[in-house]
């Protein structure tokens, strides 16, 4: 018999009463084994269950089950469990059970309990306890919970009990009618939880209001972490009440993922699951008054549901900007139109198209919308917080009395635990906040335990005082600050009670409750929980969660490949990293998202260098990760910047090192040869032009294609039009839309295309115009038909050049012209380079001079600094030919040197006779004039 060796203390605890609902029914229905079985899960369950929410199992029943709750707790907070406890044993029950009900009652109030000999304390249930938690149970019909009216008041300063309806009933064995209260959710009240307290922040309450009462004002706080951005917005909007408030959060482990902000936050909104269809979606703007067309429809389906195609009538960055302008629409009639707030968390971490939407929300004249945004100091916002035209907070550290006040308000502790406290904390209240939870843990030490000196430390020291849920929080931090439950359920699949414990973890504050899953309070939380496990450990977690996540969530991985390749790094699961990271920078590229994507081939080439240092072989991977990053680079920066040729010189030398698949090499021979193409290395390129012979055996009619494409590419610029017109027959004679039409994607152009393009070349210089504008025409609609209209621009400019050979002036200047707005359009900055060159140079060579002849010469020296050579004899002899219409004699002999030195030394030969009839022309000008003394260059 357990002994009480302490005078008796009075504590408020919650008890409930769990019965089975058609118990006698079973039993008669039922072998004595069977109905035994039954009663015993039943019993498992409830146990499972009471345990799992830090109650405490008093007596079994045949049928039922009395536990209480408060021993260990505050009494609010056991009671908010006790609900939480039943509300999961009546969801539980029926699959659990065979489809058997449970009906449970709850009651609080106070009770006498004892100190054991162990130190625990022991209730001392009177029969009036049990017989109200029992008699509370019977007014509940099968699977519903109902309580006390003295339970509901006793929570009610920390939820609301949504839905539930009471009535007054009298009970059997008690004198005065019972308030009976019937509960189906609850939901706590905000600015109940620790960490929403609030002290000494009113200056900046009151900017905030103030930006609020103005059309399209908005507000930043800025402020390291825990230092109380989450509660000064979760105050200012409790005063901004009744505005409806949209809340964004960027997200640290999804930062890479375009738009995912705008995606979370708006699907709730628009009542949208992530495999919702088109139509669902459609029907969803239509409630907000917006009917958007078919092609909008699609773009704004790339950004809420999961796998939807790109839109192929537009370039990637033209979809870029019109889905911000889309999502800006949106949000317009959203928002603005019912007068609400937009709150946007965590700034620091927004993808770049995120923070382009919010900047053209921000100064929207159409649809002006509040906006107050949290971020860490981040010297890369300035810029944008600056034309957002924002009003900044900076918070730092509260002041010693405001500390105290809020230390006041959190916990009941001795003077010398807050004097503790205080030093340590040093004004940031998430850190005051923790020590005050983790002096509460240690209350029964009489203070000899000293307290943590740092964030991390104490939130570590919190989370090492949880039993079982400990492993749930260490698991789940691997997942990263927000997680879906059905993730973390991968990882912990004999769990039956996970989402419980994660319940249980909400109602003790270190998780929220999510409209699709769970966070973590805070990210510093996360971070120690993250930092608590040993790193073979968190590698081992990292890779199960990837395997599983391949296995269980094919459809997820597809959507975001980027979650995989984060997992896979941080497992340094070697051989899977590469084309996982690849499959994500992929996703990025076709998301106009450069830096995105250059960060993730990069992580795939490293990884592929690192290994290959250590045991001096390369993953096949590592010539398509090399192409893609060299791709990537080209589109982000330039073609002439140093870093992007750097890679190319790199994938130069990997094609000698790597093996790589017969198709990746051949695609990175397609990259190496527009490269030294574009470069005016025509010579150079014949090499490269005899290594796709070498992979070409026939077997493969995508090699087949790209080494076509180039060969005609290659003796169109030689000057061998003959055998380019032979090899762009072969390739059209084989070419498949089904099979090749989506080549573009990986390589840049479509392969028809280009040969098209110089059938366009071939058909001009023979004279036949007519025909040539036709071909154009046709490529411009089989470029349209697959979606490679980034293309556009070049088969005009370059359609326009083959008309200018021929002699079509008009026309030559309207394909060019049409070339070059398309390039402006799709900010296809290198295409619109040429084209405003051929605009200059087809007046230039009729004859004009002046200025412009300055602003020609400009843009080839420009040009030639950022590495670009193709054209360049026809345009340095165009040069030559107008500095010497304007009597620049010495100027036109240096440019028709130039022409000819690169004419030698790379043999492109396609202008070789309009740049002969042009030298003609300069040697008679030249001649003519008397000034001129100097030696005419050889043409």
């Amino acid at each position: 018999m357990e002994r009480f060796d302490q005078a008796p203390e009075q504590r408020v605890l919650t008890v409930l009463f769990v019965d089975f609902v058609g118990s006698t029914a079973l039993a008669q229905s039922r072998d004595l084994d069977s109905y035994d079985d039954t009663i015993s899960g039943f019993h498992e369950l409830a146990e499972t269950l009471i345990n799992t929410y830090h109650g405490m199992v008093l007596q079994r029943y045949g049928d039922g089950v009395l536990a209480c709750f408060g021993l260990t707790e505050d009494g609010e907070d056991a009671a908010v469990a006790a609900i939480a406890c039943g509300l999961s044993m009546i969801e539980t029950a029926p699959r659990r059970l065979d489809g058997h009900r449970v009906r449970v009652g709850i009651d609080s109030g106070q009770v006498m309990c004892r100190v054991g000999q162990q130190g625990a304390l022991l209730p001392m249930i009177t029969g009036l306890h049990v017989n109200r938690a029992a008699r509370l149970q019977e007014c509940a019909g099968p699977g519903q919970l109902t309580l006390s009216g003295e339970t509901r008041d006793f929570i009610s300063r920390l939820v609301t009990l949504d839905g539930a309806t009471s009535d007054f009933e009298v009970l059997k064995g008690i004198d005065r009618p019972v308030e009976v209260v019937r509960v189906t959710r609850f939901a706590f009240r905000p600015g109940t939880r620790t960490g929403d307290l609030l002290i000494a922040r009113e200056p900046e309450l009151d900017r905030i209001a103030a930006s609020l009462a103005r059309p399209g004002g908005v507000s930043v706080i800025e402020g390291p972490p825990g230092i109380g951005k989450s509660a000064l917005v979760a105050e200012a909007m409790r005063r901004a009440d009744p505005r409806p408030v949209l809340y964004l959060a960027a997200r640290q482990n999804l930062r890479r993922t375009g738009l995912m902000p705008f995606a979370t936050g708006l699907r709730p909104v628009l009542g949208l699951p992530h495999n919702a269809s088109s139509e669902r979606l459609g029907q969803a703007l239509r409630t907000f008054d917006i009917k958007a067309g078919e092609e909008d429809l699609a773009l704004l389906a790339q950004v809420f549901i999961d796998g939807a195609p790109p839109v192929p009538h537009l370039t990637l960055e033209q979809q870029r900007l019109r889905r911000g302008a889309l999502l800006a629409d949106l949000l317009g009639h959203a928002v603005s139109a019912r007068g609400g707030i937009i709150v946007f968390d965590d700034l620091h971490w927004a993808d770049s198209e995120s923070l382009g939407v919010l900047e053209q929300i921000a100064r929207s004249e159409t649809h002006p919308i509040n906006i107050l945004a949290t971020t860490r100091p981040a010297s890369q916002l300035a810029d944008l917080i600056e034309r957002m035209g924002a009003e900044k907070s900076t918070l730092g550290p509260l002041a010693p009395p405001a500390a105290l006040r809020l230390l006041d308000e959190t916990t009941d502790l001795s003077e010398a635990r807050k004097d503790e406290i205080l030093r340590a904390a040093e004004g940031n209240p998430l850190f005051l906040v923790a020590l005050a939870d983790r002096a509460r843990q240690l209350s029964g030490d009489g203070g000899a335990t000293p307290l943590p000196q740092s964030v991390e430390a104490t939130f570590q020291a919190i989370i090492s005082g949880f039993g079982a849920e400990r492993e749930i929080i260490l698991t789940a931090a691997v997942l990263g600050r927000e997680f879906p439950m059905e993730h973390l359920q991968l990882l912990h699949p004999e769990r039956w009670t996970l989402e419980d414990e994660l319940r249980v973890l909400t109602l003790n504050g270190l998780l929220n409750e999510l409209e699709e899953g769970f966070s973590f309070s805070h990210v510093l939380l996360r971070d120690a929980a993250y930092n608590m496990l040993p790193r073979a450990r968190r590698r081992e977690i990292h890779a199960r969660l990837a395997t599983r996540l391949q296995a269980e969530e094919p459809g997820y991985c597809a959507a975001y490949p980027e979650v995989l390749a984060d997992h896979l790094i941080a497992a340094r699961a070697h051989d899977a990293i590469p084309g996982a990271a690849i499959a994500a920078g992929i996703k990025m590229l076709r998301n106009v998202n450069f830096d995105a994507a250059i960060s993730y081939f990069e992580e795939a080439c490293e990884d592929v260098e690192d290994q290959a240092r250590r045991s001096n072989t390369w993953h096949p991977a590592y010539i398509s990760a090399l192409t893609l990053l060299a791709s990537a680079r080209m589109q982000r920066l330039g073609f002439a910047h140093p870093d992007v040729l750097k890679e190319y010189e790199k994938l130069e030398l990997a094609i000698g090192l790597a093996r790589g698949t017969d198709r990746e090499r051949c695609i990175a021979l397609y990259g190496l040869f527009a490269h030294r193409m574009l470069s005016g290395r025509v010579r150079d390129c014949g090499a490269i032009i005899k290594d796709m012979r070498a992979l070409d055996d026939g077997a493969s009619d995508e090699i087949t294609v790209l080494r076509l494409v180039n060969e005609t590419a290659y003796h169109f610029y030689a000057g061998e039009f003959e055998a380019a017109e032979k090899a762009g027959r072969a390739l059209k004679e084989i070419y498949d839309v089904e099979r090749h039409g989506l080549l573009f994607l990986e390589i840049g152009a479509d392969p028809l295309a280009s040969v098209r393009s110089v059938d366009v070349q071939l058909a001009a210089r023979s004279g036949r115009v007519d025909h040539a504008l036709k071909l154009i025409e046709e490529t411009v609609a089989h470029l349209k038909s697959i979606g490679a209209i980034s293309q556009l621009p070049w088969i005009h400019i370059f359609g326009g050049s083959a008309l200018h050979a021929a002699g079509a002036l008009d026309e030559a200047e309207r394909q060019i012209a049409i070339g070059h707005k398309l390039a402006e359009e799709q900010a296809a900055n290198f295409w619109s380079f040429l084209g405003q060159l051929w605009q200059l140079l087809l007046p230039l060579d009729a004859g004009e001079t002046g200025a412009i002849v300055d602003e020609f010469e400009a843009l080839l020296v420009a040009g030639e600094q950022m590495g670009v050579q193709l054209n360049y004899p026809i345009f340095w002899t165009i040069l030559a030919k107008a500095r010497a219409i304007d009597g620049h004699c010495d100027a036109a002999r240096k440019w028709m040197i130039r022409a000819r030195e690169l004419l030698d030394r790379h043999g492109e030969g396609q202008h070789a006779e309009m740049i002969a009839a042009r030298n003609r022309e300069i040697d008679a000008i030249l001649r003519a004039d008397a000034r001129y003394m100097g030696a005419i260059p050889n043409a």
